[in-house]
C-alpha cells in the first residue's frame, strides 16, 4: 500500500507538470474546481459533453474567520462551506482538481543538464536543490521542460520550470479536501492553472501573441506572462484586493466595512445569495475569467481583480 507522501507526489506532480491539471479539466471526466483564498472559496462544477466541458454549477462563499481563529477551527469552517454547497447543489462529482501559491510556493527557471523526463525524475531532488531556499527534504518538487536544444558553456541542456511546494501546505490541502469527502485529483499551482484555461479559451492568442494573465485574490496577485504558449515568467505578489480595500480606507478615513462595502458598491464583488445563472456574464463570480485587448501584439486575462475589476480601466472615483 502506498504512503502517504508517495500519493501526494503522485497528485502534486500531476498538477506541478503544469499538464496535469489543464489534461484533467479539460479531459474525459468531470471535475469539481476548488479554490481556497483567504477570504473565500469558489467552487465550479464541470461536466464533460461532447461539445466540451461545460460549466453545471458554482459557488461563491465568503469565510468569516477571526484574526485568532485556532487552525483547526479554520479547516472545520473551510470543511462545512464545501460540504453545505456539495449538499445545497445536488454534487454528486467527488473527484476534485485545486491549486497552491503563495510563500511556500517556489517557481523557478532554471537549465539542467539534458536528461529525459525519466531520469529526471529520478534525479529530481539532487538537481533541484541548489535553486531552493528550503530544506530539500520539507518539499514536493515537480517540473516542465520546456527546451531541450540549449548549448551553455559546450554543454547540451535543458530550460525546465520547476516548481517546489511546502509539504505542509499539500498534505493540509489533501487533507482539507478528503475532510469534505472529495478525493483529490490533481494540485496544480494558481498561475499555471489560470494559463491551462487561458489557452483553452483563446487557443489562438496564446499561441501567438504576448499575455498577461494576472488572479488579484484578497492577499496575493498571482502573475505570469506566457509568449508563444511559453511561461516567461510567474510571480506572487503580495499587494491584493486586501491592499485596495486599506487604500480606501485611507483615502476616505473610513473603516474596513466601510471600504469593502464600497468595493461592492463600485465593483462586482457578489453576495454569497446571488441568484446568477453559471456563464451569465456581468454576474460572473468575482474570481470569473475576463479577457482586456492591450494592443495588436499584446493581451490580458484577468481573474480575480479585489472586487474592483472595472476600475482597473479608469481611476476610481467615490462619492464623498
Amino acid at each position: 500500500m502506498p504512503s502517504k507522501w508517495d500519493v501526494i507526489k503522485l497528485k502534486v506532480h500531476a498538477g506541478l507538470n503544469k499538464a496535469g491539471l489543464g489534461s484533467l479539466l479539460l479531459g474525459s471526466q468531470d471535475l469539481l474546481g476548488i479554490d481556497i483564498g483567504s477570504y473565500s472559496i469558489k467552487i465550479i462544477e464541470l461536466k464533460n459533453k461532447e461539445e466540451g466541458g461545460v460549466l453545471v454549477s458554482w459557488g461563491y462563499m465568503p469565510c468569516d474567520f477571526q484574526s485568532d481563529i485556532a487552525p483547526e477551527e479554520k479547516t472545520l469552517q473551510i470543511v462545512n462551506l464545501i460540504r453545505a454547497f456539495l449538499i445545497e447543489k445536488g454534487v454528486k462529482i467527488r473527484d476534485a482538481a485545486t491549486s497552491v501559491s503563495g510563500n511556500t510556493v517556489l517557481v523557478r527557471y532554471v537549465k539542467f543538464p539534458l536528461l529525459t523526463p525519466k531520469e529526471m525524475s529520478t534525479a529530481l531532488a539532487a538537481e533541484a536543490e541548489p535553486f531552493i531556499p528550503f530544506d530539500i527534504n520539507e518539499v514536493q518538487l515537480g517540473f516542465h521542460i520546456l527546451n531541450t536544444d540549449v548549448m551553455e558553456e559546450g554543454q547540451r541542456k535543458m530550460e525546465t520550470v520547476l516548481v517546489a511546494a511546502k509539504r505542509e501546505l499539500i498534505a493540509d490541502r489533501l487533507d482539507l479536501l478528503g475532510g469534505a469527502g472529495l478525493s483529490p485529483m490533481v494540485i496544480d499551482v494558481d498561475s499555471f492553472a489560470l494559463e491551462n484555461v487561458f489557452e483553452k479559451i483563446e487557443p489562438e492568442a496564446a499561441d501567438t501573441r504576448g499575455t498577461l494573465i494576472l488572479n488579484i485574490g484578497h492577499s496575493v496577485t498571482n502573475l505570469s506572462i506566457v509568449a508563444a504558449g511559453v511561461t516567461q515568467v510567474v510571480r506572487d505578489i503580495f499587494i491584493a484586493g486586501n491592499s485596495l480595500t486599506k487604500a480606501v480606507m485611507k483615502v476616505k478615513g473610513t473603516d474596513y466595512m466601510a471600504a469593502e462595502e464600497a468595493k461592492r458598491t463600485y465593483g462586482i464583488i457578489l453576495e454569497p445569495a446571488s441568484s446568477a445563472e453559471p456563464g451569465s456574464g456581468a454576474n460572473a463570480p468575482a474570481g470569473g475569467e475576463a479577457t482586456i485587448k492591450l494592443s495588436a501584439s499584446e493581451i490580458a486575462g484577468l481573474s480575480g481583480a479585489g472586487g474592483l475589476r472595472p476600475f482597473l480601466s479608469r481611476k476610481p472615483s467615490f462619492p464623498s
